[in-house]
């Protein structure tokens, strides 16, 4: 007698086996129609988050959301400058103010951002211009994250050659002496005849020159590889065209410098860094850093400059992110280096009191805002001008003593 529960599982068997032998072919057009999805969602995305879009990648390392970069203008002319982009601004406006007494300030980001920036407040460019002003002297600034007393020095060379210079305002700044060469901005200068000329005379200017020529342009930096060779003429006529036709072809260098800021927050994670953490030195960068502080006090007594020296600000309700014994070393070398050249020198580490500090985001991936011991609020700026604007003022009076 047949069995009905038998026959059914021999079908179902039956079929298991006949759907075990048939491989499911996806249609080759749906396997277009996705791929062409995916590829106007990817290029949606990019361009929304890259095309138009121009980040100052140096101060995103530096700051954070809740910093603010200020660089002052006067009359149309900008007063607070970043290097060869924009140093021609500065200088037109001092030629524009007939200036006979020329005062620069070179920096780091401290001297540029504000925390917690509120409606009508600014930096201290702008405070100390307009009270130098009342003394006739005439203020610009030049200010990168992160500048290094290397990059100071080229500047110097570069700017007093192009100023009635009267006076350098040069803060120090420990954890910059753990920076080492030029950014591209600073580079720049070294084309100009004089200023190369001028570092030539020093054993650290020929050491930045010597530096400068092993590193290829940043533009060609992508073909560097190929350099003079059919390969590289074909990729630059490619990618000028690109560029020229497609903004997001033309946005690579936001899209690099989105990934390199990524990688730098995912270190720092990784590796347990914060801003408490302690900040070493490291030897041949720090005596390399006040070898060109040595040369900027040379350069500028022999032409007469003033140099008014000062430690810079730095937050002291916490535990600072230096080793005490190496930065008090720091401290007492640079007094000496100001001293033997008959600079003006100060110590200005506790100018700003806790409350004036703030906040900025955060240095690793997935952190929050963190403690920030570089910048401070407005009122920060407005103690420094001030204090600023007394040492110059006494320096004034001391070089118009003397002469």
């Amino acid at each position: 007698m047949d069995n009905p529960r038998k026959r059914s599982r021999s079908l179902e068997e039956a079929l298991s086996g006949l759907s075990a032998n048939v491989e499911w072919r996806e249609p080759a057009f749906l396997k277009a129609i996705s791929l062409l999805l995916g590829g106007c969602l990817a290029i949606a995305y990019l361009n929304l988050n890259f095309t138009g879009r121009k980040t100052d990648f140096e101060d995103a390392a530096a700051l954070g959301a809740a910093t603010t970069t200020i660089r002052a203008s006067v009359a149309g002319y900008r007063i607070h400058c970043d290097d060869s982009r924009d140093a021609a601004e500065c200088l037109a406006g001092v030629e524009a103010r007939h200036a006979v007494h020329s005062v620069l300030w070179l920096g780091n980001s401290q001297v540029h951002a504000v925390n917690q920036l509120r409606a009508g407040e600014t930096n201290a460019t702008p405070l100390l211009f307009d009270q130098l002003k009342n003394h006739g002297l005439d203020l610009i600034t030049f200010s990168q994250p992160n500048a290094n007393l290397q990059e100071h020095y080229v500047l110097f060379e570069y700017l007093r050659q192009r100023l009635p210079l009267r006076f350098l305002i040069l803060p120090v700044v420990f954890d910059d002496t753990r920076e080492d060469g030029l950014r591209k901005g600073v580079a720049d200068f070294l084309g100009d005849p004089p200023t190369a000329l001028a570092l030539s005379r020093t054993e650290i200017g020929q050491k930045i020159l010597q530096a400068a020529r092993t590193v290829p342009p940043s533009a060609e930096s992508d073909t560097a590889g190929i350099s003079h060779t059919l390969q590289e003429r074909v990729e630059k006529s490619i990618n000028a065209w690109l560029g020229a036709h497609s903004s997001l072809w033309a946005s690579r260098p936001e899209m690099r410098g989105r990934v390199l800021l990524n990688l730098y927050l995912l270190r720092n994670a990784l590796l347990g860094i914060q801003p408490t953490s302690k900040r070493k030195v490291i030897k041949g960068r720090y005596l390399d850093n006040l070898a060109a502080l040595e040369a900027i006090l040379t350069a500028a007594a022999s032409q007469g400059t003033r140099v008014v020296m000062y430690v810079a600000p730095l937050r002291n309700d916490v535990d600072t992110p230096y080793v005490d014994s190496e930065y008090r070393h720091f401290k007492a070398e640079v007094q000496a280096l100001a001293q033997r050249h008959d600079a003006s020198f100060a110590n200005l580490e506790n100018l700003v009191p806790a409350e004036l500090w703030g906040s900025k985001a955060g240095t690793s991936v997935g952190k929050g805002q963190e403690m920030d011991f570089m910048h401070f609020q407005a009122g920060g700026h407005k103690l420094l001008a001030a204090c600023l604007a007394e040492l110059v003022s006494d320096a004034w009076v001391r070089r118009e003593v003397r002469r």
